[in-house]
Parts: C-alpha cells; sequence; structure tokens
C-alpha cells in the first residue's frame, strides 16, 4: 500500500521523461489498489501530487490506432507495435478514470472540480466507450454535489449529447451496411461451396465413367 511519504516521488514518475508504458501500468495499478488512502486524513496531500499528474496524462491525445498509413515495408510491423500501445494507453487510461471515479466527493475536492469537469468532458469526447461511461458517472456525481459551481459546464455537455443523438441515423445506415456486406459475403460464399461440390460430382462421375470403360475393354479383349 502506498505511503503518504512516497506519493511525491510516487506521482512525479507518472510524469518522468521516458516512463515506459509497462511501468505507468504498474504505478496505477498501485494507486488504485491504495485508493482507501483517500477516505484518511492523507486524501489531501493525495489529491496535490496525484490529481496534477493524471490530469496530464489524460490530457494528452487518446489512441488512435487507425492513423496515418505506414510505409508498406514496414505496414504490417507498424499496424501490430501501434495498435499494442494504443491498447496500452486506452487501458492505463481506464485505470486512471477508475481512480478518479472513487475519490470522495467532499470540501478537499472542491480545488479541483472544475478541472476534473473539464477532463472529463474532454475525455469523454474521444477515448473508448468504458472510459467514456467512467467519464459519464463522475459528471453525474460532480453536477450532484457542486451543482452551483458547474453551470458553465451544462451546455458544453447537452451539445455533446445533441451531437450523439444527430450520428443516430448515420450510425444505423452504417449497421444496415454491415448486415448487407455480411450477407452478401455468406451468400457468395455458399454458393462457391455449392460450385465446388458440383465440380468434385462431375469429376467424380468421369472418372469412373473412364474406368467402366476401361474395364470394359479389359474384358472384351479377354473374350476374344
Amino acid at each position: 500500500m502506498l505511503q503518504a511519504s512516497s506519493f511525491a516521488a510516487h506521482s512525479a514518475e507518472f510524469v518522468a521523461d521516458g516512463v515506459s508504458m509497462a511501468r505507468l501500468h504498474e504505478l496505477a495499478g498501485e494507486v488504485r489498489d491504495s485508493i482507501e488512502i483517500v477516505h484518511t486524513q492523507e486524501y489531501a496531500s493525495f489529491l496535490q501530487h496525484y490529481f496534477p499528474a493524471f490530469s496530464k496524462l489524460l490530457s494528452r491525445s487518446a489512441p488512435s490506432p487507425e492513423g496515418a498509413a505506414a510505409p508498406e515495408a514496414a505496414q504490417g510491423e507498424e499496424e501490430a507495435s501501434g495498435t499494442g500501445a494504443a491498447a496500452g494507453e486506452s487501458k492505463l487510461r481506464k485505470t486512471l478514470l477508475e481512480v478518479l471515479n472513487r475519490l470522495p466527493h467532499n470540501e478537499l475536492l472542491r480545488p479541483y472540480v472544475q478541472e476534473l469537469m473539464t477532463l472529463c468532458l474532454q475525455v469523454l469526447q474521444v477515448d473508448k466507450e468504458e472510459s467514456a461511461l467512467i467519464c459519464l458517472r463522475i459528471i453525474f456525481d460532480l453536477h450532484k454535489n457542486f451543482r452551483p459551481t458547474l453551470e458553465e459546464h451544462v451546455q458544453p455537455f447537452l451539445q455533446f449529447v445533441c451531437s450523439l443523438y444527430e450520428q443516430v441515423p448515420l450510425a444505423v445506415q452504417d449497421l444496415i451496411k454491415a448486415v448487407d456486406a455480411a450477407r452478401e459475403a455468406d451468400a457468395t460464399a455458399q454458393q462457391a461451396q455449392q460450385a465446388g461440390g458440383g465440380a468434385a460430382a462431375e469429376q467424380a462421375a468421369k472418372e469412373g465413367g473412364a474406368a467402366a470403360a476401361q474395364q470394359q475393354a479389359s474384358g472384351g479383349g479377354d473374350g476374344l
């Protein structure tokens, strides 16, 4: 379990130059496993050290493995490494958000509320569904506990919700296209299978006929 005396050094590692993704996962896991410390008198110190580090990491661009295409010679290798890096980044962001979601909403958190709300609204729009759902829980809890101070964030959130509804028709069209494409692929595969079976049967019939003719010819020769 983390100790308050190690907060400074431990939190500094999150934003240290050259820190590996594996080490970031390890650090985040240690914080998550020690989350009960936020219910002690060390909560203020925890926020002072870890909130800036978490905010910096979550503010950087969300992972996007479908980015710019790599040169053909190295495309396969770069796609594999890019996908792995994106998955690692997504997992890290999810862990950090899980920690933020478990912070007590009391007066000690109040100085960080505005930044936390802005951060969640940003992550909500760019991250994967799992992280976005955690952000929604944080946003709802913040509004429930600090509503008077968050009025300026209501309109951006409503605009985001409206944008989701505006995208529903396009999402439905994409879904229909995907279903149609899958059905067409299944039909093509079935036709190919049937055609292959018919060709095999025809070939077998030809081979059988040839064998019968050869046997008949052989029998006629013996009679002579």
